[in-house]
This record gives structure tokens, C-alpha cells and sequence, in this order.
């Protein structure tokens, strides 16, 4: 999971990055600190997307295990939620 930008920006260099271990961390430095404002916009959106898109992934995973530990069906599930928000 991502945990935030800088690790994001860190998949995004490695992806690319050709040479050793021992320098890629020089490497990374050197290429974030040639990004423009809009390339790092442009990232910064992609993770976004990216870290709804994993929490949207583990929220399901863990109502999922829920209902199932509770031996609901997902109407059942749903409904008990729906009734927690009136709450």
C-alpha cells in the first residue's frame, strides 16, 4: 500500500531507474529535483488516486470479513450500516 507521496515518487523513479542500488538514492534526488510544478502535479493526482483506490480496496476486504464473521449477507451488511449512520 502506498503509505504516502514521497514513497510514491520513489515506485515511480525506481520504475525507471537504471544503475546500482548505491546510487539510486542520489539518482532519485537528482530526478525529483528536475520535475516542473506540472509533472509533480501530475503525480500527485496519480497517488491520490491511487492510495482511494487501496483504501477503497481494504475497506471492502475488511466489511467483507465482517458480514461474514457475523454471518451476514452483504443486504444484511448494508442495512446495518445504513443504520449506523442514522445513529
Amino acid at each position: 500500500m502506498t503509505k504516502n507521496f514521497e514513497d510514491y515518487l520513489k515506485e515511480i523513479h525506481a520504475e525507471g531507474y537504471i544503475g546500482t542500488k548505491d546510487n539510486m538514492l542520489d539518482n532519485f534526488e537528482y530526478w525529483l529535483s528536475r520535475l516542473d510544478g506540472s509533472e509533480l502535479f501530475d503525480y500527485a493526482t496519480e497517488c491520490v488516486e491511487r492510495i482511494r483506490r487501496e483504501t477503497v480496496e481494504e475497506v471492502n476486504i475488511i466489511c467483507k470479513s465482517y458480514y461474514e464473521l457475523h454471518e451476514l449477507t452483504p443486504t444484511e451488511f448494508a442495512k446495518k450500516m445504513r443504520d449506523l449512520k442514522r445513529i
